[in-house]
């Protein structure tokens, strides 16, 4: 038998050589759940927030790879991190981040204090716009939205996003 030095080594060796459509096919066939690693922020901590969420179905499970698409409302929305004193410009741009649950059903991702953003969820078609909060918060939080409005039918969320001169 080898030491598990070896078989580590030999089996990154291995799949070093094998394509990562492959990879995943395999371990999504063994039960497992492959999700990207999303990239650090490069801001600092003292400008940024956690949000979370757990999904869990009715039965109790956890619901794995749901896509969760934040979007910045676009705005001057300006924050200098008191660290660095670097002036961030979170919200000139409406440039999509999508964030995946992992086998337990949680995601959690980093936002600037003080953005608004639109949260998108395909698991119910539903579209939430929040103020993210000055410290880290759940995405299911009450008080953060910016209106009572809550949609869970798309077609709703479209006209009123339209008449807000998106």
């Amino acid at each position: 038998m080898l030491g598990r030095d070896k078989q580590y080594k030999d089996v990154k060796d291995y799949l070093s050589d094998v394509s990562r459509e492959l990879i995943v096919a395999v371990l999504d066939e063994l039960g497992f759940v492959c999700t990207r690693k999303q990239a650090e922020p490069l801001a600092p901590d003292d400008v940024l927030v956690t949000c979370s969420a757990q999904f869990v179905g009715s039965s109790g499970r956890a619901l794995m790879g749901v896509r969760i698409n934040v979007v910045p409302v676009v705005s001057n929305y300006t924050i200098t991190s008191p660290s660095t004193n670097e002036l961030f410009y979170p919200s000139l741009s409406s440039v999509s981040h999508t964030y995946e649950t992992d086998g337990s059903g949680l995601v959690e991702f980093k936002l600037f204090k003080g953005a608004t953003v639109r949260v998108y969820s395909e698991l119910n078609a539903s579209v939430r716009e929040i103020v993210v909060p000055e410290t880290d918060f759940n995405l299911f939080d009450h008080g953060i939205e910016t209106s009572a409005e809550f949609f869970s039918d798309i077609e709703v969320a479209k006209d009123l996003l339209i008449k807000r001169d998106v």
